[in-house]
């Protein structure tokens, strides 16, 4: 029965056009239509767009700040070699000092 009914589908679209509208519009309610189709993808491209554009915005921003800090980070480093440099420059005479000096002692003679 199903067999006769779609070989004579065709022959009875085209003996009642009115038919065909019902049957495209309960085959529509299952299938998207070719337009949907389109506009769903062209929505979606847009979305994709505008995400990639705040991902890139993102990455930008976060460059940005990571050379923000990297100059921080430089400023620091001369602060702490000058610090540093200037500590072991003081330290280093005092421990030649005090190096002199007990030489001086255990060697009973004048070291400077």
């Amino acid at each position: 029965m199903a067999e006769e009914a779609i070989k004579s589908l065709p022959g009875l679209l085209k003996e009642r056009p009115e038919l065909r509208w019902e049957r495209y519009r309960i085959i529509s309610e299952e299938f998207v239509r070719r337009d949907e189709l389109y506009e769903y993808m062209k929505r979606s491209d847009e979305g994709f767009e505008r995400l990639f554009k705040e991902l890139r915005e993102s990455r930008e921003e976060s460059n940005r700040r990571f050379e923000a800090m990297d100059r921080r980070f430089d400023n620091l480093e001369d602060w702490v070699g000058r610090v540093v440099g200037g500590f072991q420059r003081r330290a280093g005479r005092d421990i030649e000092d005090a190096i002199a000096g007990t030489l001086r002692i255990g060697l009973k003679r004048d070291i400077k």
